[in-house]
Order: C-alpha cells, then structure tokens, then sequence
C-alpha cells in the first residue's frame, strides 16, 4: 500500500516536472531567439518529447539583433548555468523514478498472485459448500428411509445392517464437517482480512486523488511564479539591451562626428606638420650653434679653472663686537678679498678650489671677559690646532693669533671654531677678529 501511494506521488511528480520543463524550455527558446542564438544543444536532447517541434520553431524565430559581446556572454553563461542544473534535476529524477515504477511492477505482480489465490480458496470454499450439502441431503435421506422401515412393518423387525461401519463413517463425517468448518472460519477471516485491505486501498485511492488535486494546484502555481520570473527576466534584459543599444548608437554618433571634425582639422595638422619640419630644421642648427658655443665655454672655463689654481687667496673680517657660544663656529662676514671663491662667508668655511699647501692664519681679541676663551683650527670636522685667549677682568682686551700650514686636496674644508667661546671686541673698520689663507706656489 506504502509503494503505491508512493508510486502515485512520484508519477504526478513527474508529470509536474514534465509541464514545467515544457514551459521552462519554451521561454528559454524564446530568449535564445531574441539573443540571436540557438537553443543549447543538451537541452534539444534528439531523446527529448520536443526535439522536433523546438528544433522547427528556434530555426524560424530567429531574431536579428545588435548586443554587446559582453552582455551576450554574460547572459548564455547565466542560462548554461541555469539549464545545466535542470538538466540535472531531470535526468536524477527520471532514475528515481525508473526505480520506484520497478517496484510497483513488482507489488502488482504480487496483489495479482493474491488475487488468483483469493479466487482459489472461494471455489474451495464454493466445492466444500457443495459437499456439505449433499452430505446433508444424503444424511435426511437415510433419516427417511430409516424412518419408512420403521412404519412400514407392525412387528418389531430386526435390522441386519451392519451399524458398526455405518457409525465409522458418520464419526468420519463429522470430523470432516468439523475441519470443513475450521477450514471455512479460517476462509472467512482469509476473506474478512482481502476486504479490510481493499477498504484501505479505496480510503488510500481516496487521499492520493485529494493528493493529486493538491500537487496539480502546485504545479500550477509554481509553472505560473516560473514563466513570470522569465517574462519579467527576459523583459528586464531586453531594456538593458535597448539600454545598451541607443548608447551605442549615441557613442557611434559622437564618434562620426569626432571624425568628421577630425577630417576638418586634418588640413591644419598637415600644415604644421610642413612647418614643424621647418622648424626642426631650424632647431638643428641652433643646436649646432650651441654645441659650438659650449665647447668655447667649456675651453673659456678650463683657461680661468687654470688661472683660479694657480692663484688662491682670501682674507675676512668680522666688523662688529659679538658674544660667542662654545662649540660655535666663526662666521667671517666681511670678505676683504676672495681670490678663486674658495671662502664662504655665510657659514664661514674655506673649501680648497685646488691640490696643494695653505697657509692660514687667524686672530682672536677678546673684550672683558673674566674667563679664558679657545679657538681651533678645523680640518674636515677634525681639530688641527687650539690657541688661548687669555681673559682677566684686570687684563681686558687681549689678542691671540697663530698661522698654520696644510696640505690639502680638491674639496677639503678649513674653518675656525670656538671651543670656549665669549665677548669679542672689533674696534673702528675691524682687523682685531680675522682669518686670512693662501695656497703656496
């Protein structure tokens, strides 16, 4: 009973599954029309019910249209994915189902073994009948014979039948009655049983028709929500498609009329182009007045590079009184000659413009200090020499110098630091804070 409600359900499954691969398929046919494209080639299966007429009906609806690759692309891979699950669906549940109809192909062979096993023990039961009744008969008619004897003669007769076979065979009679009716009871609730089983196949019948009403209304709303979703699909992408058209159609337009103005200004370009050859010659030969005139300064640079090395010579001066910090370095502002530009006298180094031995010389004159200041000599950050300023508040405005001699190459640097520092004093044009250098011949 399980199996054929089951087998039941499973059928109107499939008839379900049926009407909305028939529907699903011709919407899907409809959109390849509209994409310019055929139907896929695993859904229009040759073993398909609608190979055929959808075959026809694709080669005749097609549709031509202009659509960005794109968007075509997008759009058959959306339906690929699509139909391929279906596919799948399909062919899982078409294998279910060849399985269940086997098993109901073998319940009915049985119910049909039961049925001629039914109809078997009613003619058993219809024989025994008949015997039970000619035992009957046969048993009243002795009784009347019997009976006949008995009238028929005024003296007491005296039987010689042979009673004790006769008693046999009643006792045997009876005992077979008795298994007749056993037999017959087991029969009736054999009998009772075959007609609850067909009440509850009729109540069954009953509930899988009501099923089947209800899985009808199913397919028939789901078929509706299926062909709406792909009406309402195909006419989104079919705006997204105009969409796409009239902009391209736009672009097209603005594309013409770039080539147009560019045809317009093609002329003028060709014109410049005349005069950008003009002018390239032109700008060639300025470059060869240029490099001309870089290789005289180049050779007017290598005659004063000459003379700037064979002559190196400067001498600074601060012109004003100043207090000094420790570790400060003396900034000789007042350049009173700089012969080769090897003193800077915004930080207040000397950098050697050339290889060779300097002489340099610096002096220091202190004010009222009541302490001893230091000034050194440095070499490329290192210190070469240190001299005193002797400092007494009794003793005010003492002076020390020292001259040095180095030798140094190309890029070296020379500058004055105050190791200790304090108040310097510069009386009238300066000369008492200098620091003057040379290079030796």
């Amino acid at each position: 009973m399980h199996l054929i409600h089951l087998s039941t359900h499973i059928k109107m499954a499939q008839v379900g599954s049926m009407l909305v691969l028939l529907t699903y398929g011709a919407s899907v046919l409809g959109v390849s029309s509209l994409l310019n494209k055929p139907a896929p080639a695993y859904f229009l299966s040759p073993t398909g019910p609608l190979y055929t007429h959808m075959q026809t009906s694709t080669s005749s609806s097609t549709v031509q249209r202009t659509v960005p690759n794109n968007a075509l692309t997008n759009d058959a891979t959306l339906l690929h994915q699509i139909l391929t699950q279906e596919t799948t669906l399909r062919i899982e549940l078409e294998r279910k189902v060849t399985g269940i109809l086997k098993d109901l192909e073998q319940v009915e062979k049985t119910q049909v073994e039961a049925k001629t096993v039914q109809e078997s023990l009613k003619n058993d039961i219809t024989l025994l009948r008949k015997e039970n009744k000619q035992l009957k008969d046969d048993l009243d008619i002795m009784k009347r014979q019997l009976g006949n004897n008995s009238l028929s003669s005024s003296e007491p007769a005296i039987c010689t039948c042979d009673f004790s076979n006769i008693t046999k065979e009643l006792q045997n009679f009876k005992r077979e009655i008795r298994y007749t009716s056993l037999t017959f009871l087991d029969l009736q609730r054999d009998v009772t049983n075959v007609q609850s089983a067909v009440k509850n196949l009729s109540i069954s019948m009953e509930r899988e028709k009501t099923n089947q009403a209800s899985i009808n209304t199913d397919i028939s709303v789901y078929q509706k929500n299926i062909s709406n979703a792909i009406k309402d699909r195909v006419d989104e992408e079919i705006l997204n498609f105009t969409t796409r058209f009239f902009s391209l159609e736009t672009q097209m337009t603005m594309l013409n009329t770039s080539v147009r103005n560019l045809e317009q200004v093609l002329p003028k370009v060709r014109h410049f182009m005349n005069d950008t050859r003009d002018l390239q010659q032109v700008l060639l030969r300025i470059q060869h007045e240029q490099v001309k005139i870089s290789d005289e300064l180049l050779d007017l640079k290598l005659k004063n590079n000459t003379v700037s090395s064979s002559k190196v010579a400067f001498s600074s001066r601060i012109s004003t009184s100043y207090t000094s910090k420790d570790g400060q370095t003396v900034v000789f502002n007042d350049i009173i000659s700089n012969v080769g530009s090897g003193y800077n006298n915004q930080d207040g180094v000397f950098t050697a413009p050339a290889d060779g031995v300097y002489v340099f010389f610096c002096k220091i004159t202190q004010a009222t200090n009541s302490h001893d200041m230091f000034y050194q000599f440095i070499l490329n950050g290192s210190v070469t020499t240190q001299t005193l300023v002797f400092g007494r508040s009794d003793r005010t405005y003492r002076t020390s110098s020292n001259l040095i001699v180095l030798q140094l190459i190309h890029g070296d640097r020379v500058w004055i630091r105050m190791r200790i520092g304090g108040e310097h004093y510069t009386h009238s044009t300066g000369g008492d804070q200098s620091f003057s250098g040379f290079l030796l011949k």
